[in-house]
């Protein structure tokens, strides 16, 4: 509808995690507007992310200018969805009751 038709799942490892360079890449993908959602975490990746494009040139663009002109980025690994099966930011509400 609004012609952004790829979403992508992408794992960022950085070269360094000190402060401020966990602080800098934060900051890009805040002021990136293709990144849905962001988040830092423990794990294989250092950031994991939803970004969305209109095609694959958009999302090599997107690449270039975030991760590969950056040298803090050692690598990324990127997951193109293929099928929404499930989506919902609604969080189980948990009672006491059995």
């Amino acid at each position: 509808m609004i012609g952004r038709e790829l979403i992508l799942i992408v794992q960022v490892h950085l070269e360094r995690e000190r402060t401020e360079h966990l602080e800098s890449f934060k900051k890009r993908m805040l002021e990136a507007p293709d990144a849905m959602q962001c988040y830092y975490v423990t794990g294989s990746s250092d950031f994991v992310f939803l970004i969305t494009a209109q095609n694959m040139e958009e999302y090599e663009l997107f690449t270039c200018r975030h991760f590969m002109e950056h040298s803090n980025v050692a690598h990324f690994y990127t997951d193109v969805v293929m099928d929404r099966v499930k989506f919902s930011l609604a969080m189980p509400i948990v009672t006491d009751e059995p």
